[in-house]
């Protein structure tokens, strides 16, 4: 401290006394401020007020022990029930081509309904004829297990409404509503296409598929849809695993060199 040596009031606040500070610390000696009552500082009040200092001290760090100290309670918790994704209508089925399905749609190595082929070769094999369809074929690929991992469809649907744009729309939305359970599939967008394939319009669709039991990987969705040179409409669906896998490398491959008449 710097204050000098001298008599001030006593800092235990003792009433109207005053006790010495000789530069360093307090000292024992105390004195009666001249006038005051006359109240003789013994060593028992000495001792009475430093027991009532600790015992303050004392009550106010179990206070703050038992405040702060104590563990939180346990919030009350409300079980949460979510709100159950409301499902979505499946689209109608495409309607049936008009044409005469030809007897060579699963001939040789290409997948083809008559019109629009898509060649195929192994690991890719032939299995049956899409339920979408009266003329068509499927080829697949699978795993070590069996399993169908990728799959490619192509076949006739009709044109009722003889619009290429609105027919493509209705049979993206049968696919992925009939193919997959909508209440559990995210569909991202990633491109869409339009042009001329062998001098035939033709419309392409590209998604990735999240599906809650595979998230975060994907799954791709591709549709082409073809109008024919007799009126009615061709349609590919390839169904294969993320970019980059060598299946999907395939699958793509394959779709690429889609051809038609």
């Amino acid at each position: 401290m710097s204050a000098q040596p001298g008599w001030y009031p006593d800092p235990s606040g003792a009433p109207q006394t005053l006790r010495y500070f000789d530069g360093s610390q307090w000292t024992s000696d105390t004195q009666r401020i001249a006038g005051a009552p006359s109240i003789p500082v013994t060593k028992n009040r000495r001792r009475l007020i430093t027991g009532l200092v600790i015992g303050a001290l004392v009550l106010g760090v179990s206070a703050f022990a038992f405040n702060v100290l104590q563990p939180a309670p346990t919030p009350s918790v409300t079980p949460r029930t979510g709100t159950p994704r409301a499902p979505i209508a499946p689209s109608p089925p495409p309607a049936l081509s008009t044409a005469q399905c030809p007897n060579s749609a699963n001939a040789g190595t290409n997948l083809n309904d008559g019109f629009t082929s898509v060649p195929i070769s192994p690991p890719w094999a032939f299995d049956a004829t899409p339920v979408w369809t009266n003329c068509g074929a499927t080829g697949v690929t699978k795993d070590a297990t069996g399993r169908v991992v990728a799959k490619i469809e192509v076949g006739s649907i009709g044109n009722p409404t003889a619009n290429l744009k609105e027919a493509s729309d209705a049979f993206v939305a049968y696919v992925q509503t009939h193919f997959f359970n909508p209440s559990r599939t995210r569909w991202d967008y990633e491109d869409s296409k339009t042009g001329r394939l062998n001098g035939q319009i033709f419309c392409s669709f590209t998604f990735k598929m999240f599906s809650e039991s595979r998230s975060p990987d994907y799954e791709m969705l591709k549709v082409i849809t073809v109008l024919r040179s007799d009126g009615n409409i061709s349609a590919v669906v390839g169904m294969y695993p993320a970019h980059g896998s060598p299946i999907s490398l395939s699958a793509e491959t394959a779709i690429s060199l889609i051809t038609t008449k």
